[in-house]
């Protein structure tokens, strides 16, 4: 994926981009992050000191040790794969897959849309909600651009989509 994302083959007849942006390259060490990575490294280095007494157990340790440290992982090497942009209609996330092809997710844009601007540098500015995974979808978490350079921006367009003067 170039610097710039090809919008133009996942819009509707008349919708028209707005903005367009990715997120800003580098890691947050949020306090879940730094717990996860921590717990995962536990793991990993128990798997190694139980690697040659038992083998069932060095595979479960390894396996908790993947499973807890893989999303901060993806977060850090796959976070530079998105591109954010939006549209008269909607809010667009563009992931690159590691295999090749792409993902896009989309967002409709309303009047009821609830929006939210974290306005430090870089920012986020959300939009919409998901259910969290392994929560029986009784948790959800908020999505939208992160770690943007103009959140202000961004966040000001989407309000003037909604009063409909865009």
């Amino acid at each position: 994926m170039s610097a710039t994302a090809d919008w133009s083959k996942f819009l509707t007849v008349g919708e028209r981009l707005l903005w367009e942006g990715r997120p800003e390259p580098g890691f947050v060490l949020k306090p879940s992050t730094v717990l996860r990575l921590l717990l995962a490294s536990f793991f990993l280095f128990n798997a190694v000191l139980w690697w040659k007494v038992s083998f069932a157990v060095a595979f479960a340790l390894l396996a908790g040790g993947v499973w807890l440290g893989e999303k901060e992982l993806a977060n850090l090497f796959l976070g530079g794969r998105r591109r954010y942009a939006l549209t008269t209609e909607r809010a667009l996330v563009m992931r690159k897959r590691p295999l090749g092809g792409v993902e896009l997710q989309g967002w409709p844009i309303t009047e009821e849309t609830i929006v939210t601007l974290d306005d430090r540098q870089p920012g986020h500015v959300s939009f919409g909600f998901e259910p969290v995974a392994m929560k029986r979808n009784r948790q959800v978490r908020a999505v939208g651009f992160d770690r943007i350079r103009n959140p202000r921006e961004v966040y000001e367009l989407i309000r003037q989509l909604q009063r409909g003067e865009a």
